[in-house]
């Protein structure tokens, strides 16, 4: 599967091409909001929440008009460009997840969407990771999203996302929450930051009964998970400049 960035290189057309298709869906009458209806079914009222690839901006766009405080970032200049016509409530910034970039502050939630991480390299999916993360506030979750048959295997997955420090809450196989199972092409992963006690049995138990992930891990089974404490990040003066750990470089 060729990376955001191969494919424009390849196609200049091809963003442009991507916002005019989703453009059609709204005028076709499809329904477009059903993973940001989910966000906002789990979010606090005012609820600062960050779209991470968030292309053209639908979902930061829809929950902003719900009174959440979004910031939403994408490595494509012309989609954030759609964004900011479309949804000036919410705060948009260039930003590549691959290399840390992410909003200053910490967020309730993090979604990551729309098979983004379909368009990331191999060796660039366990740093985008990180960076969803380190995004989160104390008791934050992220939902990440992304089907099936574009060479990102589940099982990898969720294997990578103990490499990051994120434990699983929840998973599902739509966005209306089916229940994931192995037979699944489409995955919903509710994470959470990990700590210390995800090297221990859940609730005194080896292993929790009920189906399994890829992983073999059941959806609120954390055991075998062996990752470092994670130190949050200190909260940031709040909009959406995108910056890098270490360096405070905005890419916006």
């Amino acid at each position: 599967m060729p990376t955001w960035k191969q494919i424009l290189a390849n196609n200049p057309d091809h963003s442009e091409n991507y916002a005019a298709r989703w453009r059609g869906f709204v005028e076709e009458g499809r329904d477009i909001d059903g993973e940001a209806r989910l966000i906002d079914a789990m979010a606090k009222r005012g609820s600062r929440i960050f779209d991470a690839g968030c292309g053209t901006g639908r979902i930061g766009g829809y929950l902003a008009a719900r009174g959440h405080h979004v910031c939403g970032t994408d490595l494509d200049p012309v989609l954030i460009g759609y964004a900011e016509k479309d949804f000036p409530q919410a705060s948009w910034a260039t930003g590549d997840l691959t290399e840390g970039d992410r909003p200053e502050g910490l967020f309730d939630i993090t979604v990551c969407a729309g098979n983004v991480f379909w368009f990331i390299a191999p060796e660039g999916r366990v740093p985008a990771l990180e960076t969803i993360r380190r995004s989160l506030a104390p008791g934050g979750r992220a939902a990440i999203a992304f089907g099936a048959g574009r060479g990102y295997h589940f099982a990898q997955f969720f294997a990578d996302c103990r490499t990051a420090g994120l434990a699983p809450v929840h998973t599902f196989e739509s966005w209306d929450l089916e229940p994931f199972t192995e037979a699944s092409d489409y995955l919903v992963a509710i994470m959470r930051a990990a700590d210390d006690s995800d090297n221990a049995p859940v609730d005194g138990k080896e292993h929790a009964t009920g189906p399994t992930t890829p992983t073999g891990v059941h959806p609120m089974d954390l055991s075998g998970l062996t990752v470092a404490p994670v130190k949050a990040d200190l909260p940031g003066e709040g909009g959406c400049k995108s910056r890098r750990p270490g360096n405070g470089h905005a890419t916006s």
